[in-house]
């Protein structure tokens, strides 16, 4: 039963618990040896004061102690923690820079038709780049024996992306050369000249 009466003190107040019931126990056996009838009045009023103030003096003790070595226990407990490494704010990217970088593209010498008549179109593109490249100009011209304004000859885009650009272009020959085995074909090239536009770090294919 004491056991059982300093299990339960103990978990409740720690070691101030474990105080007051070992002093409980103490004294209750003290009262039970019946000593009080043999004493005058003011000899049981004395005894008992001096049990009531060693009781509540070592209990107040006993919670110092108790709430110290928390204390003590839990500064402890923070010294040993690592200590966090200081916050370090990533670097802003710097601004991307971009340069204009223009490319010309050729067909070759391309046949007219024969005489009156009109070659077949030809095509001519700007070649693959990488995702971030764009176009941000485009000219076309045509040199040789026939322009694109000189009348016999046509010119014309078909495509117009960010990324891709073609035209196409057909030339007349010349129905003034048709003596014996002059066909009139004659020969012109096409140029596209494209601008594009990309980052500094990034390379042509």
């Amino acid at each position: 039963m004491d056991l059982q009466i300093l299990k339960i003190f103990g978990q409740i107040a720690g070691i101030a618990g474990l105080t007051v019931g070992v002093l409980l126990i103490l004294f209750r056996d003290i009262i039970r040896k019946k000593i009080f009838p043999g004493l005058t009045q003011e000899h049981g009023y004395r005894l008992l004061r001096l049990i009531v103030i060693l009781v509540w003096s070592l209990a107040v003790i006993g919670i110092g102690t108790w709430a110290y070595s928390n204390r003590q226990s839990a500064q402890q407990q923070t010294n040993t923690e690592p200590t966090p490494p200081p916050k370090v704010d990533p670097k802003p990217e710097a601004p991307k820079e971009f340069v204009n970088e223009p490319t010309n593209y050729a067909t070759g010498e391309m046949p007219s038709g024969a005489h009156a008549d009109y070659s077949p179109w030809y095509t001519l593109c700007s070649d693959n780049q990488p995702a971030e490249w764009t176009i941000v100009d485009s000219t076309f011209t045509l040199t040789g024996d026939r322009s694109c304004t000189s009348g016999w000859a046509e010119c014309r885009k078909t495509t117009d992306t960010e990324t891709k650009v073609c035209f196409q272009f057909r030339m007349q020959g010349h129905s003034e050369q048709n003596s014996h085995g002059d066909t009139g074909i004659q020969y012109s090239t096409g140029h596209l000249k494209v601008v594009w536009k990309h980052s500094k770090t990034t390379q042509a294919q």
